[in-house]
């Protein structure tokens, strides 16, 4: 779904993820506290799925007039915006999140995104659902926040750890698409019928923008500072799972705000 915020005057927003993930629990606990109790303490998975999942994703914001994205900038640690809409996008392939998200979105005139720095007062102008469309074997994805891979990778004082993947390691791809299995596992209860899934980034995007280190995205989230990429990619495998990866988000975090495809 996209929600489209206005700003009668400059909006000055966080690059940190978390103001935005607390407005969609917040938003939840409006219209229904006890899902929004329990997707944020439990999350979906179960004794088939070695893992649990929030099962949703959302965007970084942006411009939705392509013609003066250019206008939004960066300052004092924060994305400044031009007066009028902000364009932000919210997903999962579980119907109870969106019904419950738009019902607490609805309730409202005005969200306020809110961090250490200000508060952000946006007033709710449109929210609309995006229809899926129909997945064929072979899609062609522009991310709309960095996708991030970690792996366990103990700290010298044997503390767990984590080393981010990055772009160009040849295990990027293969641990997307066990992330994938184990969100559908999580989701259906169940293995997928067809497991097959290739994910590869756009090399030549990558090579004109002059290497994997230039699409590389270190993203706040709280007090974390989490390695990611952003770049288009092609999937090719089982339309099902590839719908899952639109719906939630590719690779990890997703519900800390990475990993959103358009």
């Amino acid at each position: 779904m996209t929600f489209l915020p206005k700003c009668q005057k400059n909006a000055i927003l966080p690059l940190d993820h978390h103001p935005f993930q607390a407005l969609i629990y917040h938003s939840l606990a409006e219209s229904a506290p006890d899902y929004a109790d329990a997707l944020h303490q439990q999350g979906y998975g179960g004794d088939y799925s070695t893992k649990r999942f929030r099962l949703f994703v959302f965007s970084r914001c942006y411009l939705p007039d392509q013609q003066v994205r250019e206008r939004a900038r960066v300052r004092d640690g924060h994305l400044v915006f031009p007066p009028g809409p902000v364009e932000w996008q919210v997903g999962s392939p579980v119907p109870d999140f969106i019904q419950a998200f738009i019902a607490g979105l609805a309730m409202k005139q005005i969200v306020t995104i809110r961090d250490s720095y200000a508060a952000q007062d946006l007033e709710v102008a449109e929210i609309a659902v995006i229809e899926p469309p129909d997945f064929t074997e072979r899609v062609f994805f522009h991310t709309i926040s960095p996708i991030t891979v970690p792996i366990p990778d103990p700290n010298p004082d044997g503390s767990p750890g984590k080393h981010y993947v990055r772009a160009g390691d040849e295990r990027f791809g293969p641990l997307v698409r066990i992330n994938l299995i184990e969100k559908f596992r999580a989701l259906a209860g169940a293995d997928p019928v067809d497991s097959r899934l290739h994910f590869e980034f756009d090399q030549d995007y990558i090579s004109k923008r002059g290497g994997v280190d230039r699409i590389s995205k270190l993203v706040q989230f709280k007090d974390t500072r989490i390695k990611a990429f952003q770049a288009p990619f092609v999937v090719t495998g089982s339309p099902e799972l590839i719908q899952l990866g639109w719906e939630c988000g590719f690779g990890n975090a997703n519900s800390q705000g990475f990993g959103m495809v358009e």
